[in-house]
């Protein structure tokens, strides 16, 4: 992933006009740092990434690939992989039984899971990510969301409110698909845990299961079309999508309410 990054340095650099030597020597660093960078061969640390935003004029596009790329190197190999083939499906349907999808998430909303999950750790790099990778994505995206997650109120009312207004103007512009489950589906739910299935242009259908302490990507093709079965029931539980976003839409009030 430096690797990529350190490309983007040197198309950044190309665009500037600016050889090797000139860029090292005007953010104060060497050009063989520099041209290590630019390879991937070191681990770019964030002054000298911001030193090369101001000289490149960005204008925040270089920090923000910085972020990313920070966050997803501290990931452990099974989220980047599941963020791998996010990257490269064509269409990913995802069940989350407790709370909404991470992609789908505002930054005040998965501040809020991070902190409960690591306390004490600065997390801004991770929620920053989480939050940027769906403007990533060219994936038809279909969500199946429990009902009673629209109904804890992760953060407050206010980061609710906020967080399911995001969520419609993501289903009003056309980019995400989404059904709600009614609870009195809770069984089938709370056996499917939290999933994703991921078709591709290129190559045979993959899935992902989260568990409590990490993730499994998935290749068998039984265990893939067993979960496509799963989702498949899930989704013909679920209200149809004009109802769902009416749903939502009411829980959006009932916290602008409160």
């Amino acid at each position: 992933m430096w690797e990529e990054f350190g490309r983007y340095l040197r198309d950044q650099r190309s665009q500037a006009g600016l050889t090797l030597n000139q860029a090292a020597s005007a953010i104060g660093q060497s050009a063989s740092l520099l041209g290590k960078l630019e390879r991937g061969e070191r681990v770019c640390q964030r002054p000298t990434a911001r030193a090369l935003e101001d000289l490149y004029g960005t204008n925040g596009t270089l920090l923000d690939r910085w972020t990313r790329t920070q966050a997803r190197s501290s990931d452990p190999t099974w989220s980047r992989q599941a963020t791998e083939c996010e990257a490269r499906a064509a269409n990913i349907k995802q069940f989350n039984a407790m709370v909404l999808p991470g992609i789908l998430q505002i930054p005040a909303y998965a501040g809020v899971l991070f902190e409960d999950g690591r306390p004490g750790e600065d997390m801004r790099s991770v929620v920053a990510a989480r939050c940027s990778r769906l403007a990533a994505l060219s994936a038809s995206l279909e969500y199946v969301i429990p009902h009673h997650v629209l109904k804890t109120a992760v953060g407050g009312a206010e980061t609710m409110a906020d967080q399911l207004s995001h969520v419609l103007e993501l289903i009003d512009s056309g980019r995400i698909r989404v059904q709600i489950l009614p609870d009195d589906a809770g069984t089938r739910a709370g056996l499917a845990g939290h999933f994703r299935l991921f078709s591709f242009h290129d190559r045979l259908p993959m899935a992902y299961a989260e568990h409590v302490s990490g993730g499994v990507l998935i290749d068998d093709m039984a265990e893939v079309h067993r979960l496509g079965a799963l989702w498949g029931t899930l989704s013909a539980f679920a209200y149809d999508p004009s109802h769902s976003c009416a749903l939502i839409k009411e829980a959006e009030r009932e916290y602008r309410v409160d």
